[in-house]
């Protein structure tokens, strides 16, 4: 597997592996609290990912998209 595929695969691993936990949080709080929560934790990592430097901090910041955006599978 190369390096591009790993990339690309943190957002799905992290959103397949989130599900659950969201799927949770939601039924915590609220699906209008748990997206705003997804909304905002999307845009943070979104408007952070040009700060990787590498391929473990583009790793790690795509692995957080994909475990923020988990709470917003409902919408």
């Amino acid at each position: 597997m190369t390096w591009k595929g790993l990339i690309l695969g943190a957002f799905v691993w992290a959103y397949d592996g989130a599900m659950l936990a969201a799927g949770w949080f939601a039924d915590k709080v609220g699906a209008r609290k748990a997206f705003t929560f997804a909304a905002l934790w999307w845009s943070v990592v979104t408007a952070l990912t040009p700060l990787a430097r590498g391929f473990w901090s583009l790793f790690a910041f795509r692995f957080a998209l994909g475990a923020g955006e988990a709470p917003a599978y409902r919408w």
